[in-house]
């Protein structure tokens, strides 16, 4: 099995285990439970494959949409691998803990299954998305399923801020993160990670991309004075703390910097945005712990902190010392292992201290060991391990980043920065070591009177914990266990793994730091100071800056969403005029009259005869809608002006756009006339009213539109061609339609109509914005005009608009026009299937084809009503867009689909092609070629959104 399926299992084993146990009975707690565990641990299992060749690992994956940048590759090297496998490894331990965290329940079970299955193939993804724009599509779906568990209790107001505020502040990282890696793709060229090396870029390019992308790294990670959201996300279920909040997705912005890091080298803004803000926030943060009133906020304040302290070193990993054989970054790797082999059981441990002895508060932690002595000495354990004591893996680890600062403080220009991180440590260090002194007084103290009587069972909860906390020990006393596993995936270690031994043999100032903050930190937790819980002072930083957003949201949308649609129309289109000209002021060939073909050289003296009167008939139809006054007369006009332009498309020998263009003028009048009689009549001042400066208005917007037009049909597009030849775009299409060239890839549409060929092969990912608009639009017009069922509590109300006729509306149906359409429908849907069948080779496609159903239909629907219509279509038409944009989807990732299982890279919506033959002999046959299905779908969109809007209009007046 290649690399590449072996990833994508690998992510999306989670989530699709995740959404299997929905499909399991409601009562099988254990079952789902199991199934819930097995896609983190295929996941795990399935990527530990993979260790021996991170060394030698490549990008694999398709490009989506090459062109534009859009790719989903995927990358196994070490730190991919080790976030990875720390995801799916701690997930594979944190859903049995959730079986056990709530007792079995199975409909919260049940619930939370599902959504922890997806924020770990959203994690997987961050961690081996090799392509920025993936990672950011990754990115993102973790704000979206963080958000989901944050709120775990929808009926408590402070989940759901808490839920809105990790949302919003991580959200807004998203949005610095895809400006960032855009920047990186248009200035540089670069859209995966792996090819930042050799990014050549401007200056203020390469700036504004690594500061975009630390704001990123900072929000999600948590970083001063952005990490208000952490101590709020506690609200949710202590499994999801340990999961979310300790282990993982705390820690995708420090990924971001590792993998940032490592790959783009000598940019001097790095080590000065980083090392600052990540010391201000670790020293800052283990303040705050120490004033904490609860268990889990002094966790993620803990966690805080030591968010800080990554961001500092791999701010110091920008920093290169004199002396070459020195590093800034040692074991950044085991930095990050160490953290969560001692947070993730902190929490599961207060968890099941919540659970079965009711402790939340600090306090409540007294007699805890004589009360549950397994629990209580397994957190002082972890705390121990968080204070970095001697004999556990974290004191190594402190005793790493202590050594790197101090060798980054041989580095030229910015020695500070290395005793900055050494001071911001140093206090880390002493906040954390007065914790452990003053818990475990309380933990080792006498039983209050009155504490909460220790439930049984609490065995099932604490063995991950005990089995995560054993990693500490193993590293800090035998770390030659741990030592192979992780050389296979470190970026920078050491020679070797120290223990706390081999620390204490190499005195110097890196282990008198570590000595000296464990003795302040000592005396701190015996001392009254910082004992008293306090507030954050940023608790209310988001609330303020929210209000604030509402008033500035109030006030823009009092502004412009006033509901007046003139207005809309008036915004809208002054923006377009005001970007056109800006493109006109800025490219002087705009302001020449271009050179094109001219009409009588290419036709005969007859036929330029007839269409210089129908241009003459499009233009004098233009002039007079404006003078019109009635609303109707006007809409009988703009129909006239639309059948003209279908004559100049015959004249020009387009066939198949003048039957979209009089299908859709068919419709459109229609629907006008049909919208019209929902209106109230105009006053008589109204229609007299001459408005001179939106007269004013229409003529300026009239000629730039009209001139940006002139100039798009007369000049030819000579930058598609590498000659430089001037050869119009038209002809472009029509060498490539059929057969490819250099320029296409060698890729063609193996068409003859090079309309249809334009709609569903060159320009499909056009059409497929335009059919999931027309969807929209008809779901607007369904809300807009609201469920028909609720239309006589309305009318009972007694509102009434003046100049509205109410009351069932006069219909024109005749006994001939029903009899004709028992004759025309039939034709008119084969005639349908005729074009849409024709059309790759012919003209015609699905969108002609879907207009001419269209019209056939509503025409039926006008003169037999709702019930023939249904009868003849039983199918809701938002289900039939629903289904039409779901075949145009499939259609376009079957070749990703195909690749997966073995070929070529085929980008989404590649088109293939054979022969259906008709005959034995073969000499008949039809060409089937893929975008046939793509053009099914399009021809359902337009009949459901077409029919559907104008049989919701019609219920309306009926």
């Amino acid at each position: 099995m290649s690399d590449r399926v072996v990833m994508l299992l690998a992510i999306f084993a989670p989530m699709l285990a995740g959404f299997v146990t929905l499909l399991l009975p409601a009562r099988a707690a254990l079952l789902r439970t199991a199934v819930g565990a097995s896609g983190p641990l295929f996941a795990f299992v399935s990527l530990l494959g993979l260790l021996g060749d991170a060394e030698h690992s490549g990008s694999v994956g398709w490009g989506y949409i090459p062109d534009l940048g859009i790719e989903f590759f995927f990358r196994s090297d070490r730190l991919a691998l080790f976030f990875a496998l720390l995801v799916s490894g701690i997930g594979s331990l944190i859903v049995p803990y959730a079986h056990a965290y709530f007792r079995g329940d199975a409909a919260k079970i049940g619930r939370l299954l599902p959504m922890l299955g997806l924020f770990a193939t959203a994690m997987l993804g961050v961690a081996l998305s090799d392509s920025m724009l993936g990672l950011f599509v990754f990115w993102e779906l973790t704000t979206i399923s963080s958000f989901l568990l944050i709120g775990w209790e929808r009926t408590n107001p402070g989940a759901v801020r808490s839920a809105l505020q990790a949302a919003s502040i991580t959200g807004l990282g998203g949005l610095a993160l895809l400006v960032g890696v855009t920047i990186f793709g248009v200035t540089g060229g670069v859209w995966r990670f792996s090819e930042l090396g050799d990014a050549s870029m401007p200056g203020w390019a390469m700036t504004a991309g690594v500061a975009l992308i630390g704001v990123a790294a900072a929000t999600k990670s948590a970083q001063f004075p952005l990490h208000g959201w952490l101590p709020g996300a506690m609200a949710a279920p202590t499994p999801v703390s340990a999961y979310l909040h300790s282990a993982t997705m705390v820690k995708a912005g420090v990924f971001l910097l590792a993998r940032v890091v490592v790959d783009l080298e000598g940019v001097e803004l790095w080590p000065l945005l980083f090392v600052p803000l990540g010391a201000l926030t670790m020293a800052y943060a283990a303040v705050q712990a120490l004033r904490g009133a609860t268990v889990k906020r002094v966790l993620a304040f803990s966690t805080v902190s030591q968010l800080g302290l990554f961001v500092c070193l791999y701010g110091l990993g920008g920093l290169h010392p004199s002396d070459p054989s020195h590093h800034t970054l040692e074991w950044p790797i085991g930095q990050i292992l160490n953290h969560a082999a001692y947070k993730a059981p902190l929490f599961m441990l207060a968890g099941t201290m919540a659970i079965h002895a009711g402790v939340a508060n600090i306090a409540q932690l007294r007699g805890l060991a004589r009360r549950m002595p397994v629990v209580g000495w397994l957190f002082i354990v972890g705390l121990y391990a968080m204070a970095a004591g001697p004999g556990t893996f974290s004191f190594a680890a402190k005793e790493f980043f202590v050594v790197g600062a101090y060798q980054a403080t041989e580095a030229s220009h910015h020695a500070w920065l290395g005793w900055l991180a050494i001071v911001a440590v140093a206090i880390a260090a002493a906040c954390n070591a007065a914790l452990l002194v003053r818990i475990g007084r309380l933990v080792f103290g006498s039983v209050e009177e009155g504490s909460v009587e220790v439930k049984p069972g609490s065995g099932w909860m604490w063995w991950p914990a005990a089995l995560l906390l054993l990693l500490q020990v193993v590293g800090g006393i035998a770390p030659g266990a741990l030592e192979g596993a992780l050389l296979s995936v470190e970026t920078n270690p050491l020679e070797h793994l120290y223990s706390t031994f081999d620390l204490f043999g190499k005195p110097g100032l890196p282990l008198f730091v570590s000595l000296g903050a464990l003795a302040a930190g000592v005396v701190l937790g015996l001392s009254p100071l910082l004992r008293k819980p306090g507030g954050e002072p940023c608790d209310h930083l988001f609330g303020s800056l929210h209000r604030l957003l509402e008033l500035v949201a109030f006030a823009v949308v009092s502004t412009f969403q006033t509901g007046s649609i003139r207005r809309y129309l008036f915004l809208s289109i002054a923006t377009l005029g005001a970007g056109l000209l800006i493109v006109m002021t800025r490219d002087e060939r705009w302001l020449t009259v271009p050179e094109f073909t001219g009409l009588i050289d290419s036709h005969e003296p007859a036929i330029v005869i007839f269409a210089i009167l129908a241009a003459i008939f499009v233009c004098v139809s233009a002039l007079a809608l404006p003078p019109c006054r009635l609303r109707i007369v006007r809409v009988l006009v703009l129909g006239a002006v639309g059948f003209g332009v279908t004559m100049l498309y015959l004249i020009n020998r387009a066939p198949d756009l003048a039957l979209t263009q009089i299908m859709f003028e068919i419709i459109s009048v229609i629907m006008f006339l049909l919208v019209m009689r929902m209106l109230p009549e105009r006053t008589r001042a109204d229609q007299d009213r001459v408005d001179l400066p939106r007269a004013a208005f229409a003529g300026v917007i009239g000629v730039l539109v009209g001139w940006a037009v002139f100039h798009a049909g007369a000049v030819p597009d000579t930058e598609v061609r590498p000659t430089g030849s001037a050869e119009r775009l038209g002809a472009w299409f029509l060498d490539h339609a059929h057969e490819g060239s250099a320029l296409t890839g060698g890729r063609n549409g193996q068409g003859d109509n090079v309309v249809n060929v334009i709609l569903v092969d060159f320009r499909g990912y056009d059409t497929m914005g335009e059919i999931a608009v027309l969807g929209i639009a008809m779901l607007a017009v369904l809300a807009m005009l609201g469920p028909r069922r609720l239309r006589p509590a309305l009318r009972s109300e007694q509102v009434r608009v003046p100049g509205v006729q109410y009351g069932p509306q006069r219909t024109l149906v005749s006994s001939m026009l029903r009899v004709g359409m028992r004759v025309i429908v039939p034709l008119a849907l084969i005639f349908a299937g005729y074009v849409f069948f024709k059309g790759h080779q012919s003209p015609g496609g699905g969108f002609i084809a879907g207009l001419v159903a269209s019209v056939a239909l509503i025409v039926y629907r006008m003169t037999e009503g709702r019930v023939a219509l249904r009868s003849l279509i039983p199918l809701n038409p938002a289900l039939l867009v629903a289904a039409g944009l779901a075949i145009a989807l499939v259609t376009g990732a079957v070749p990703l689909v195909l690749d997966l299982i073995g070929g070529e890279a085929l980008p989404f919506l590649t088109s293939g092609d054979d022969k259906l033959y008709l005959n034995r002999d073969h000499s008949e046959y039809f060409h089937l070629t893929s975008v046939m299905f793509f053009d099914l779908g399009v021809f359902i969109v337009v009949v459901g959104a077409s029919v559907g809007m104008i049989n919701r209009l019609e219920e309306e007046l009926e």
